[in-house]
């Protein structure tokens, strides 16, 4: 596979908003994604035993940061580059680097520090769990180092390669780190099950003590009920950084148009994510996601209104409000 199907192969729903970028910001983007998404596969995948994934973490960071990748393709030349994105990406990675040192030195660096940032929050995930999160402000500070450093990290590069935004407002950087943390938040109350089956929870072990919880009780769905409290308290702080966040895309120029719409999709996915975990099923292990259909109709939606202010104003904060009735 090449850069682009690997993309396509492992970037999911976060493909579109990458292929609706202009051409300069797309390739930053696009390269920042699948350094970030190998690292992932590290922290993460099953094709290393668990005592071996700091080691190679730290081996990854090396060569991203400039030492020889023979290193790395001795650790993963076991692994079959024909079963998946996943794999393929990981023999991939050598060629992704050749690719970042060519860019220009200030793509560059913001790459490297992105990747290095989000991998430093995968090594203290590796050494938290298994377990939980002590506290709330160990699961924002979690937050943070998955998905709102992306936010300011997007931002960087939008301001980069598109002039219009050079004058935009400074607030950007910081709406950008509240999307990125609300995008996370939907991840962690979507995946609380399929967390736990791995030895990680995310829910704070104080605010579960609180409740006369601990980690190991949730993976009975009967006690669900007695979650109820923690869940509800959390969708809140969700719903306030999607409110937040909605003037990022409000404040990107009406003619940058394809800017708006690459972060207006993620936004919309992750409100639509969040009423859908608001009723619970919260331990069930069952996936919640949105429709394909109401994907296509979201899409087409945005896509006519992206250009118009007030018009696309009237539509997120329609979103807004569903979302508000479910809390």
């Amino acid at each position: 596979m090449n850069s682009q199907q690997l993309l396509k192969a492992t970037s999911r729903a976060f493909y579109l908003s990458l292929r609706v970028l202009p051409p300069g910001a797309r390739q930053t983007m696009s390269l920042a994604y699948l350094l970030a998404r190998c690292a992932d596969s590290i922290s993460d995948g099953q094709w290393l035993d668990a005592g071996e994934r700091e080691a190679t973490l730290r081996i990854f960071l090396e060569c991203l940061n400039g030492a020889s990748p023979d290193p790395w393709r001795a650790r993963v030349a076991a692994v079959d580059p024909s079963q998946g994105g996943e794999a393929a990406l990981l023999h991939h990675l050598p060629v992704a680097l050749e690719e970042l040192n060519v860019l220009p030195a200030a793509d560059q660096r913001l790459i490297r520090d992105i990747v290095t940032t989000l991998s430093q929050g995968m090594l203290v995930d590796l050494e938290r769990f298994p377990g939980a999160v002590l506290d709330a402000q160990e699961l924002r500070r979690h937050l943070w180092a998955a998905a709102g450093c992306v936010g300011a990290f997007w931002t960087a590069v939008m301001r980069l390669h598109e002039p219009r935004l050079a004058q935009a407002s400074p607030q950007l950087e910081e709406l950008g780190t509240r999307l990125g943390n609300a995008l996370q938040l939907t991840n962690v109350l979507r995946d609380i099950s399929g967390d736990l089956r791995e030895g990680r929870c995310y829910l704070p072990a104080q605010e579960l003590q609180e409740l006369g919880l601990n980690p190991e009780q949730l993976h009975d769905r009967a006690q669900e009920q007695r979650l109820q409290p923690l869940i509800r308290r959390w969708l809140a702080h969700g719903y306030e950084d999607f409110q937040a966040s909605r003037d990022y895309m409000l404040l990107i120029p009406w003619n940058c148009w394809r800017l708006r719409l690459a972060a207006l999709w993620p936004w919309c996915m992750g409100v639509a994510t969040l009423i859908k975990i608001s009723p619970g099923g919260w331990l069930s292990g069952s996936k919640i996601k949105v429709t394909r259909p109401w994907v296509y109709r979201m899409l087409l939606t945005t896509a006519l209104l992206a250009p118009f202010t007030p018009l696309l104003r009237l539509y997120l904060n329609r979103q807004l409000s569903r979302l508000r009735k479910v809390l």
